[in-house]
């Protein structure tokens, strides 16, 4: 007895059924075409439960495929790249971002109507208070993460950036910095002192002239001033030679997300009475331009 092989037959809409077990054009006097080609894969169908929420796979008596090759249904998402670190938005934007989030779902609020225990719709207004209240919430979280320092945790008054992006409060970097500069000052104490005295060398300088001394005292130990003025980021180790400007862009985001929540959020400053809002100088801790003009030094600073 001769073993047929299984091959794919696709029939025509309204043609003659095959005789199981024997070929179409043997029972049928239509000509249908046999494909050589291996059966085709299923196209999945989306069930889920044994209920249909999309298009289905071709059954036996649908159409062709062909006539669902332009059909978007049928075809897979175009591919889109993942995302990429140059794309991610700064602390700025990402607070612009909150702020409009924030403002849209403040106006999809609908006013509170008078009760109706009638009413259905009433309990579905109520669900989307109550998620309105917890978006906010999570945005009100956000918000306070952007804005508080990652040394002492207290929300920055005045936050100032680094080279290398990172913002804290002037407070906060003004005690790191003071003791770097200590540490990079320290080799220089067991070194002899024929030309200054000890303590020239070993303490953090409080005016113009303390710079400039200073650095007149590290010169006579041998030692380039720019390494001694020259402090890691609290966070990222990051060399940072310059003294950090304020940050303006993210005190001015902070500011507009405080007074949008209307009392919703209430930060907590390290020093609430501070006179100066939080700014200090930080100039005295580095090499600055305007120092290397004045003693004639060679700009090291770009």
């Amino acid at each position: 007895m001769p073993h047929w092989r299984y091959l794919y037959i696709s029939p025509r809409s309204g043609g003659d059924s095959q005789v199981k077990g024997m070929p179409r054009e043997l029972t049928s006097s239509s000509s249908t075409a046999i494909r050589s080609t291996p059966y085709p894969p299923r196209t999945p169908s989306r069930r889920r439960n044994g209920v249909s929420d999309g298009p289905l796979a071709p059954s036996a008596t649908a159409e062709p495929l062909s006539r669902f090759a332009d059909n978007p249904h049928h075809r897979p998402p175009p591919s889109t790249p993942g995302p990429s670190r140059q794309s991610t938005p700064g602390p700025t934007a990402m607070l612009d971002l909150i702020l409009k989030i924030r403002r849209d779902a403040q106006s999809k609020v609908p006013p509170t109507p008078e009760a109706d225990p009638l009413d259905e719709s009433q309990t579905s207004k109520q669900i989307n208070t109550r998620d309105d209240n917890a978006m906010l919430d999570d945005i009100v979280d956000a918000v306070e993460r952007a804005g508080s320092c990652e040394i002492c945790t207290w929300f920055m008054r005045t936050p100032y950036v680094l080279e290398c992006g990172h913002s804290f409060c002037g407070s906060c970097l003004r005690t790191v910095f003071e003791r770097s500069l200590l540490q990079n000052l320290r080799p220089l104490g067991l070194d002899d002192h024929d030309t200054h005295d000890w303590d020239e060398c070993q303490t953090i300088p409080v005016d113009d002239f303390g710079v400039e001394r200073l650095i007149e005292c590290v010169e006579e130990h041998k030692v380039e001033a720019i390494d001694v003025f020259t402090h890691p980021c609290p966070f990222c180790k990051t060399a940072v030679r310059r003294p950090p400007p304020i940050n303006y862009a993210l005190r001015e985001s902070l500011n507009e997300a405080v007074v949008s929540f209307e009392g919703r959020f209430s930060p907590q400053w390290l020093n609430s009475v501070d006179t100066d809002n939080g700014e200090v100088n930080l100039e005295r801790l580095f090499l600055t331009r305007k120092t290397c003009k004045k003693l004639g030094m060679k700009q090291l600073v770009h």
